[in-house]
């Protein structure tokens, strides 16, 4: 499972030849979460929750969306803020 994003301590995977639709797992402390992507139409969308708190869920949907929305639009993503591309 490569990791295509790092949030901080979390790591966003992306599972090879899994089912669509489009989605990424968020892992990290023992928990994680899956969300799916319609990046073109906007925000990041939670699908499941394993241990998250709703703070914790609102920050990483935050991570996740600034940063597609960046390379949607050709934009260079700097490595700041603890979010780092690979």
């Amino acid at each position: 499972m490569p990791t295509v994003v790092r949030l901080n301590e979390l790591r966003v995977v992306v599972y090879p030849n899994d089912h669509g639709p489009a989605h990424v797992h968020v892992i990290g402390r023992g928990h994680e979460a899956v969300f799916n992507l319609d990046c073109w139409a906007g925000p990041v969308d939670l699908r499941e929750n394993y241990g998250f708190s709703g703070r914790e869920i609102a920050r990483i949907e935050s991570g996740l969306t600034a940063p597609s929305q960046r390379v949607y639009s050709n934009a260079a993503i700097p490595a700041k803020a603890g979010i780092h591309w690979f």
